[in-house]
């Protein structure tokens, strides 16, 4: 019933539900068709911009701010995590997140080549510490580890800290060194109006690069979780163990999906 909106539609004004609702009531179904004295606030601002100047916005001097306070070598960090009502693993609650893959990309100089690694559990024995052990050797004592929206990966770290006191210093360093690309595109220093109000990665990606996750066999992080929880046998959808060959192809799809960004 919605299929007569725009593409860009006034329903993706960014923050505010009511006053996207009183624009449409007002015959207003397009970004670009706000009147320029209507009281928007400084992110709807830049949306209506973009939207009539078909041009992203780039605020050139907070995105070199931001840069600027990297230190290299950049770790470039991603967990794909699953969570259970019911623990599969001793000391667990319930829900709690239990990370089972990581990808890192390393660049050890703004004119170098990244260097990417990757973990992926194997088996249904509890992934953390093997995933911890092996990530503690990728990452030395310096330089900015980039997380995107740092909440999620913040609380996987302190989670494994608790879970595992002999890496909690070492956890608690790099919690020190996390730097969230988050922000620059949650602040619309960087904002192009196929983003649509949304500073997601999903969303910004496809924006910047013209790289997607649609069409991947595996394209978001609940589909991640579900697919390794089935081939762990930990999610037995079909009651019967996956094939060695379908479980090679979702660990390849796995890894894929996680490595993408």
């Amino acid at each position: 019933c919605w299929r007569f909106l725009p593409d860009n539609h006034i329903f993706n004004l960014y923050g505010s539900k009511d006053k996207a609702a009183g624009l449409f009531n007002k015959g207003v179904l397009s970004i670009k068709d706000i009147p320029d004295w209507y009281n928007l606030n400084f992110k709807q601002k830049i949306q209506l911009e973009c939207a009539k100047t078909e041009k992203p916005k780039i605020n050139k001097s907070e995105i070199l701010k931001f840069i600027n306070g990297l230190e290299y070598p950049l770790y470039f960090l991603d967990f794909e995590t699953f969570s259970t009502a019911i623990p599969l693993y001793e000391g667990v609650r319930p829900y709690q997140r239990i990370p089972f893959q990581y990808s890192i990309h390393i660049l050890d100089a703004i004119d170098g080549q990244p260097s990417h690694y990757d973990f992926l559990a194997e088996g249904a024995e509890d992934p953390r510490e093997e995933l911890l052990l092996n990530l503690k050797y990728k990452i030395d004592e310096t330089g900015s580890i980039i997380v995107y929206y740092e909440s999620f990966e913040r609380g996987v770290l302190k989670e494994l800290a608790e879970a595992f006191p002999d890496y909690s210093q070492w956890i608690d360093s790099i919690l020190t060194r996390i730097v969230d690309l988050y922000k620059p595109f949650g602040n619309f220093h960087y904002y192009h109006s196929s983003q649509k109000g949304s500073a997601s990665v999903k969303n910004v990606l496809p924006a910047i690069t013209g790289l997607s996750y649609e069409g991947m066999e595996i394209a978001d992080g609940m589909a991640a979780s579900v697919y390794f929880l089935y081939i762990c046998g930990n999610y037995d959808i079909n009651e019967s163990r996956p094939a060695k060959e379908e479980v090679e192809k979702v660990r390849k799809s796995l890894i894929k999906y996680c490595g993408w960004t």
